[in-house]
């Protein structure tokens, strides 16, 4: 039921609002770090910013935002070149892009102090159902 759920629905009945990620939003407008938080409108001004702007209006409609970029394991610098629609023939553009989301990427959130590690692992609980009964699985993904 919770996939169903739209976001005035998670507002208005669970009080569940975006004030947190609007802050970590404006932080980083001005300064190309925190892109787990970026908008597609954020990385197309980032690419603009990398003088990629010739590419950068491709990511219009695209879906591609910053959580996709950082959380996204399949996501790579293929996967954005694609997306911008950067020919497999221009190998310079292409190595200019993977350097600089590998630098992009590399970079903290606002706010986490420098002396803190970066978790080596994340875990998230499913709930699977095999006939009538339910399974509790704990998944662990790598960073």
């Amino acid at each position: 039921m919770l996939g169903s759920l739209t976001r005035a629905d998670l507002e208005k009945h669970l009080h569940v609002t975006k004030k947190v990620l609007q802050a970590r939003r404006a932080e980083c407008e001005s300064q190309n770090t925190d892109p787990l938080v970026w908008s597609c409108q954020r990385i197309i001004k980032w690419l603009r910013d990398i003088d990629l702007k010739e590419f950068a209006d491709s990511l219009q409609n695209s879906g591609v935002h910053g959580a996709v970029m950082v959380l996204d394991p399949s996501f790579n610098t293929d996967s954005m070149a694609t997306a911008l629609g950067i020919p497999g023939n221009k190998h310079m553009v292409r190595q200019h892009l993977s350097e600089e989301m590998k630098a992009l990427l590399s970079t903290k959130p606002l706010g986490t102090p420098p002396t803190l590690p970066r978790p080596s692992s994340l875990g998230r609980a499913t709930v699977s159902r095999y006939g009538d009964q339910l399974s509790h699985k704990k998944l662990s993904v790598k960073v």
